[in-house]
């Protein structure tokens, strides 16, 4: 161990350098480097406060950069594929990438879901939980992590048809498990009624982008395509936050800013179509 006062920026850049390096060749992503950038900068500042120390050797290390992720998702006809595809699967799988694409909701959403968050009737869908599965068995399951992330939202007409669709065939495979359900009022669940993982989602979705061989994306990329389609459908920026739970419109901003502006340059050409087409009409007359 050594002093606070001996530590440098020159160490503290060569422990970030390590840091990044991750485990098993796995490199630690921005979120986590930032917050060890963080928690050091707490120590530090406590230090200057108590007078152990003068100078803050961490306000001098090369802060960890966001690298811009390049998010690949669907456009409208292969959103139209994907669906046409799931008319051959079963309901179960259905039923989990529709509401995914509709609702937008992260994996460890739609994994916590009750079947009581879902109103048929009003069609709103409300999310409050999210899951995540630690060491195989053990879940952990809390609050959504931010307030605007607690959000009910409204889904479409088709995608409540093939949630009652679904409801209706898990009603019938409890009756015939009897005893061996050991469910709650999960929507999803694994074999026998308990949590499904929210790795499930991802091995879902793999399996059929394999069968029909269609693009490859993530499962997260269906959250991605969901927006995409809101955006060039002409949503504006807060109604497109609110439905994927964002703690501010600058998130949706910063994540979305190329498709917002690629759909404001679809409005521009469409007009400019309105507008030809009705300078012939005028010429014609």
């Amino acid at each position: 161990g050594r002093k606070l006062s001996q530590i440098t920026t020159y160490m503290l850049d060569d422990m970030y350098k390590e840091l990044r390096k991750g485990q098993k060749g796995k490199e630690l992503s921005y979120n986590s480097m930032y917050d060890y950038y963080k928690l050091i900068n707490v120590m530090f500042t406590q230090a200057i406060r108590w007078e152990f120390i003068t100078d803050n050797p961490n306000s001098k290390v090369q802060k960890p950069k966001k690298q811009k992720v390049e998010r690949k998702f669907y456009d409208l006809e292969q959103v139209d594929l994907l669906l046409s595809c799931l008319e051959n699967e079963c309901i179960k799988y259905k039923a989990l990438i529709t509401l995914a694409l509709d609702s937008g909701a992260r994996r460890g959403e739609i994994s916590a879901l009750l079947w009581s968050d879902i109103n048929f009737e009003t069609r709103a869908l409300n999310i409050s939980k999210s899951l995540k599965v630690i060491n195989k068995d053990k879940i952990d399951e809390k609050d959504v992590k931010t307030l605007s992330s607690n959000r009910t939202i409204i889904l479409c007409q088709s995608t409540i048809d093939v949630l009652k669709e679904y409801k209706e065939w898990q009603d019938n495979y409890i009756k015939e498990l009897g005893k061996k359900w050991k469910g709650t009022n999960r929507v999803f669940t694994s074999e026998f009624g308990g949590h499904m993982n929210p790795s499930t989602c991802y091995k879902v979705f793999t399996k059929i982008i394999e069968k029909y061989n269609l693009e490859p994306i993530r499962f997260h990329d269906l959250r991605h395509t969901s927006a995409s389609v809101l955006i060039h459908k002409g949503l504006n920026l807060k109604a497109v936050s609110e439905r994927l739970g964002h703690a501010s419109i600058n998130i949706t901003n910063d994540i979305y800013t190329h498709t917002f502006e690629s759909a404001k340059m679809e409005c521009a050409m469409a007009f400019d179509e309105i507008m030809k087409n009705s300078k012939k009409t005028t010429e014609n007359t």
